[in-house]
């Protein structure tokens, strides 16, 4: 992945943030924490997003699908100081959207992800909702 975009890296142009613990069987043997741990720390940051911002649960008979992801290791990360996860929507496509995804310890970026997921049926992807899109406009990243 390319360098993020430098405004992505703005922790404040997020509307939606949560901390995260990292656990102690998250590390490496140099006490960093592992690439692999993080990327489970990024779905964890995606799923609370989709529930605090009501994504989840709100497509009857709709799933996503992770088509997508782009990791930045910005920095090291290091146990036990808490994480904290800045998530939102920068793009909306027919049938798939990106979340960008900011991880902050101790006040310092360390992780950018950009998450593209794709919305789909019973008969593979289907259409985003023009309502949904809508509803998801408080939530998108602030110019």
């Amino acid at each position: 992945m390319a360098r993020p975009d430098p405004a992505q890296l703005d922790p404040a142009r997020y509307p939606f943030s949560c901390p995260i613990e990292p656990r102690f069987s998250d590390l490496d043997t140099n006490q960093h924490i592992n690439n692999a741990a993080m990327a489970g720390i990024i779905e964890e940051a995606q799923v609370r997003f989709h529930y605090a911002s009501g994504v989840a649960g709100a497509l009857a008979g709709l799933t996503s699908m992770v088509a997508g992801l782009d990791i930045a290791f910005l920095a090291q990360t290091y146990y036990p100081h808490p994480l904290i996860a800045h998530t939102a929507p920068v793009r909306f496509g027919r049938t798939s959207y990106d979340l960008a995804i900011l991880i902050l310890q101790q006040g310092n970026p360390v992780v950018h992800a950009l998450i593209t997921l794709v919305l789909m049926g019973a008969q593979g992807p289907a259409p985003l909702p023009e309502d949904w899109k809508e509803a998801l406009g408080p939530w998108i990243i602030r110019t």
